[in-house]
């Protein structure tokens, strides 16, 4: 969707997010939307801390469940070592938690991945 990003699991489109950073969206077995929570990298200095601290207190969905992390617009502008390592813990891996500020902000690189529970 050129407006914003969308989660779609199957046919039945379940996040529609115009929000810019990182959204992270729990779904249940049912692929059902148990949250969705979308925490500003981009603008905010802080952004990652506050996406730190947001998944830090995630509440896992039970077995069948899903994890969705999507990501756009610079999403890697304000991330920190602790929301990299807490991204990791989601078994997420991407160059720029490694990469110098001036590499996470001139990147417009998408993220999504998907955490199986």
């Amino acid at each position: 969707d050129a407006s914003g990003r969308s989660v779609t699991v199957g046919n039945t489109p379940v996040v529609s997010d115009f929000g810019t950073g990182i959204t992270i969206t729990v779904l249940d077995a049912q692929h059902q939307v148990v949250s969705s929570e979308t925490i500003d990298t981009v603008t905010k200095g802080n952004g990652g801390t506050l996406l730190a601290n947001a998944l830090g207190a995630l509440v896992m969905p039970e077995e069948g469940g899903k994890v969705v992390v999507t990501g756009s617009d610079g999403w890697a502008n304000n991330i920190s070592g602790r929301a990299a390592n807490a991204l990791r813990a989601l078994g997420l891996s991407h160059p720029l938690f490694t990469g110098t500020a001036q590499e996470r902000r001139a990147s417009d690189t998408l993220l999504v991945a998907v955490s199986e529970v």
